[in-house]
């Protein structure tokens, strides 16, 4: 059976052509340079205004003119600590006393000052 195109008329009647011009909307002027950085936007809004809201800090700078979402505001407050830096790996340093040695060898010197004891109990 031959499939049937489907008209979308009214489905498509926003849609314009693809070989249609864009249509001139509101343009905020010529780009002077590199987009501004998001994050270091954000950031730089929150040294200032660090009690300051996700969707407050959205606002702010969508009136800058960077857009900026409630979700990715929020990723960049949670680095701002930082991440404590994880230490070499390998073994751990011996805590004093702690090796099997040390501790069989107290354990010797602690039975010989016993038997001492019973021996001069015993004569």
């Amino acid at each position: 059976m031959a499939k049937r195109k489907r008209s979308c008329a009214s489905a498509c009647a926003d849609v314009p052509p693809a070989d249609a011009q864009p249509v001139a909307g509101p343009v905020a002027g010529p780009v002077a340079g590199p987009p501004p950085k998001k994050a270091a936007a954000v950031r730089a809004y929150l040294v200032e205004h660090p009690e300051a809201r996700n969707v407050e800090i959205v606002a702010a700078l969508a009136s800058q003119g960077i857009l900026v979402m409630p979700n990715y505001v929020s990723v960049i407050r949670s680095q701002k600590g930082g991440r404590p830096q994880k230490g070499p790996r390998g073994r751990r340093p011996q805590v004093a006393g702690s090796s099997l040695r040390e501790v069989l060898r107290e354990e010797r010197i602690t039975l010989q000052k016993r038997l001492k004891a019973i021996d001069m109990l015993l004569e």
